[in-house]
């Protein structure tokens, strides 16, 4: 079944991104679990070994969602993805990739799938490369975690059914269905 996301725009205007600038003015960034996002192993992604925001890890958008579609995965299947690469709902995470979809799917799996504190790049790797920022070519290794701290979904709310939509298109003057996928797509 497709499903599509809630309009929450309140939410996301610039809630839900960080500029580049601010990640690299504090060396709390390296607090942060900073993810690069792209579909396969970071041996598939077109930048990672290329070059990466230092610490950062390579995020498997197939850790979040699933053929044919590309919908959200199971939950246990997202939840082990996140535990995996060390993320926890408590977790501060930064996403970015050489496609701001791919970034933007797994961060909003992450917002719906419970994370309390979930940004986007602003830029991605190329801003923090043009700003003359380093970047290093270490594959890390995550250290994974036990308990994600909260059940998975945290926020099934973020997801409607396609009859829901259906519904809200036709009897509900104020919705919206926005899409973010490409003409291509």
């Amino acid at each position: 079944e497709l499903e599509f996301a809630e309009n929450h725009i309140d939410e996301i205007q610039g809630t839900y991104t960080v500029s580049f600038e601010d990640l690299s003015k504090t060396e709390e960034y390296k607090n942060y679990t900073i993810l690069e996002a792209s579909w396969g192993t970071y041996k598939d992604s077109p930048t990672y070994k290329k070059g990466h925001i230092p610490g950062a890890l390579h995020v498997d958008t197939s850790s979040v969602e699933s053929e044919p579609i590309w919908n959200i995965s199971d939950p246990k299947v997202v939840e082990k993805g996140m535990l995996d690469l060390g993320v926890t709902k408590d977790k501060t995470v930064i996403i970015y990739g050489n496609d701001i979809s791919a970034a933007s799917r797994v961060a909003y799996a992450y917002l719906w799938a419970g994370i309390d504190n979930v940004k986007v790049l602003n830029g991605g790797i190329d801003a923090w490369k043009k700003a003359g920022y380093k970047t290093e070519t270490t594959v890390e290794k995550a250290t994974p975690a036990k308990d994600f701290g909260t059940t998975v979904p945290a926020h099934p709310e973020y997801l409607m059914s396609i009859e829901t939509v259906q519904d809200k298109l036709k009897n509900d003057k104020n919705f919206r269905l926005v899409s973010i996928r490409s003409k291509e797509e």
